[in-house]
């Protein structure tokens, strides 16, 4: 079997397990914060850089999704599924938008404990893993689109975004589409954020105790996915027709 086509079957497999696999990440990451505790920031400011880092990678995500038509862009994985090639937009300055935002939201939360080399660890496992991913997509691509995905992908860049070709959205935002698509991961997101702090205070023998605001916060967040949850599995107020 030709290289190519190893890493190519390589990605299908990632590909479908893409959703489970950073759970690996999750369980190293706590693994080296229980094995390497370290003292708190004496500035907590940190810890909203790293926030806010994970959170831009969130909000690329949601202006793809918000912005990108039904059939595409999706969070399936069985088969690959792309009813149109998406070129403009954040498709016109990146091949692969979404998997930079995943890239943001993962450095983040590897920058969190302050171990440099575990953010590096996490920067080389992400590439490995998606770098397989990213070849059987545009395998797919290639197969489905012919000329238009070769003439696409001649001039924009395949992760590192080229701001200089920007093209405007053909289609207007859709709230529905990025609350329906979205709200899982976002909350997802915020969860493990909460726990890595969680256990780094845990970790290092300080005990953790919420305010009422905290738990209040806490509260609303829990009844907030739950509504959303409903609404994406019970109705149909979240989709976008025709999108």
């Amino acid at each position: 079997m030709e290289l190519q086509d190893r890493l190519e079957q390589q990605g299908q497999v990632l590909f479908r397990w893409r959703s489970y696999v950073p759970l690996l990440f999750l369980a190293g990451m706590i693994l080296v914060i229980r094995l390497q505790p370290r003292p708190l920031p004496d500035n907590p400011f940190y810890y909203w850089i790293c926030l806010a880092l994970s959170l831009l990678g969130q909000w690329i995500r949601c202006d793809v999704v918000g912005h990108t038509p039904d059939g595409t862009s999706g969070r399936n994985t069985t088969l690959q599924v792309a009813k149109k090639l998406n070129t403009v937009g954040m498709y016109s300055v990146a091949r692969h938008p979404l998997y930079l935002a995943n890239l943001l939201m993962w450095l983040g939360l590897a920058l969190l404990p302050r171990i440099w080399w575990l953010a590096l660890a996490v920067l080389l496992a992400f590439w490995l893993f998606y770098e397989r991913i990213m070849l059987r997509e545009e395998a797919f691509l290639r197969r489905e689109f012919g000329e238009a995905f070769r003439r696409w992908a001649a001039v924009t860049p395949a992760f590192w975004p080229r701001f200089d070709l920007w093209q405007p959205w053909a289609l207007p935002f859709s709230w529905r589409n990025v609350l329906r698509r979205e709200f899982s991961g976002f909350f997802a997101l915020l969860a493990v954020f909460l726990l890595l702090l969680w256990l780094e205070r845990l970790f290092a023998g300080i005990d953790v105790e919420l305010s009422g605001n905290q738990r209040l916060g806490l509260l609303a967040g829990a009844l907030a996915y739950l509504v959303l949850f409903a609404l994406r599995r019970f109705t149909s107020v979240l989709h976008d027709r025709p999108r």
